[in-house]
């Protein structure tokens, strides 16, 4: 009998593993789809790099991120509604992915949103969403100060038009 081993296949292509994360910067970058295997039609992913990759900054704490979570996941959601199918902290911890139902909606667009949401975020008197040990399996491990720090370090970048909005893709020559 032939053993099947599934790890001799071929492997997958993964877009984010394309970037030269040594020229990539702090950005909004959008990798469009069609319709793939799952059957979702017409998504787009957005990379929202708050922090330089590899940089002397090196990443965001482990607790700003799942702060940061708790208020994006939470405030593009009232902002768009139906339109968002995730909002998630990248593992490398120097951003967050958002994926969108459709394609129409450019980097530029979700800068837009992004202002939005850290004005949010920023407001005076602002509480972290679900911060409960009902709604949150981990709710003490979150920075709410540091977090804000980030916000207010990325609301500048937008504010300056110091984003970036094309991946620096690896030269395969």
């Amino acid at each position: 009998m032939e053993q099947y081993n599934m790890y001799t296949k071929e492997k997958a292509t993964v877009n984010s593993f394309t970037v030269d994360h040594t020229k990539l910067k702090q950005g909004i970058y959008a990798k469009a789809s069609a319709t793939n295997k799952s059957g979702l039609e017409n998504y787009t992913t957005y990379d929202i790099r708050m922090i330089r990759p590899n940089s002397p900054e090196r990443m965001l704490s482990p607790e700003v991120m799942h702060t940061l979570e708790h208020c994006f996941a939470t405030e593009i959601r009232t902002i768009l509604g139906d339109e968002v199918i995730y909002v998630g902290p990248m593992g490398c911890c120097t951003g967050f992915y958002i994926v969108l139902a459709g394609t129409d909606r450019t980097p530029q667009d979700v800068a837009t949103l992004m202002k939005e949401v850290l004005e949010i975020v920023l407001e005076e008197g602002y509480e972290v969403p679900f911060q409960n040990p009902i709604s949150c399996g981990n709710y003490t491990f979150m920075d709410f100060e540091t977090s804000k720090q980030a916000c207010v370090n990325y609301l500048n970048l937008i504010n300056a038009g110091e984003l970036e909005f094309e991946y620096p893709y690896i030269d395969e020559n």
